[in-house]
């Protein structure tokens, strides 16, 4: 929704307006709203024509355009080592903004019937939890104000093995264009769906294979191979689930080393 306003010739304006907080009630519980955390500010547009020599009126127009924006949220929640075999770490970095209202409390909810409490002091907190079940979990950073809880972000766990239902998504790979003979170059895969059990396999295009390290267990195979000879290659890497199998190539210039 947003308001026009014509006013002829020259036109100023000043506007002066907080964010404001766009909720999205969301929550079973009577008396509790449970937002998204969402800064809306007015947006302000000047347009100005010209005026028309042969219009009964010969000023200029200015038409100045109020729109209510919203930014995306936020995500003050994230988490690393968040795919894994049971029991599983997970680190968190929890960030209080300084925008906040007044006497808020904030506490980190894992997604699995426990809590932390998160100091109300803007800034980046670092804490740890271990996951003992397998399963999926929502891990939450909410603000509680009154009634009011808002959600400051939020991150996904997946702790496995957990069955795929579709076969992998080769979202990520990272590889070198060119590599010298006889230097070792480094390779990493990364599949998008998250299951725990991708396994990760490549066939280097120079009669050799190899299979993914022990970070496949977080959905990225990473693989190291020297090359003999000079020469272009086309390694394929293929990455298995329980649902099926991808396969991606990326060819590799090898180049001859310099003598000495």
């Amino acid at each position: 929704m947003y308001k026009k306003i014509i006013i002829p010739g020259l036109l100023s304006l000043a506007l002066v307006a907080g964010p404001t907080l766009a909720l999205a009630q969301n929550n079973g519980n009577e008396g509790s709203t449970k937002a998204a955390h969402r800064v809306c500010l007015p947006i302000l547009k000047q347009i100005t024509s010209k005026a028309n020599a042969n219009s009964a009126s010969a000023a200029a127009r200015t038409r100045i355009v109020i729109k209510n924006h919203c930014d995306a949220a936020t995500d003050y929640l994230k988490a690393v080592s968040r795919v894994g075999v049971a029991p599983l770490t997970v680190t968190f970095t929890a960030t209080v903004p300084a925008n906040e209202a007044a006497g808020s409390t904030y506490v980190v909810d894992f997604g699995d019937n426990s809590t932390v409490a998160v100091s109300a002091t803007p800034g980046t907190y670092t804490l740890s939890h271990t996951y003992t079940q397998n399963g999926s979990y929502k891990a939450e950073l909410v603000a509680t104000n009154g009634s009011t809880e808002t959600v400051l972000g939020k991150a996904k766990v997946f702790v496995g093995p957990i069955a795929a239902v579709k076969a992998p998504v080769l979202s990520k790979v990272v590889a070198p264009a060119y590599v010298k003979a006889g230097h070792q170059g480094t390779w990493k895969v990364g599949d998008r769906v998250a299951s725990g059990s991708t396994t990760f396999s490549v066939a280097w295009g120079d009669g050799t294979a190899s299979t993914g390290n022990a970070s496949s267990t977080a959905n990225m195979g990473v693989f190291t191979h020297t090359y003999a000879n000079p020469g272009t290659y086309t390694p394929t890497f293929t990455a298995t689930n329980a649902a099926g199998s991808t396969s991606v190539s990326y060819p590799v210039i090898v180049l001859a080393a310099k003598v000495r």
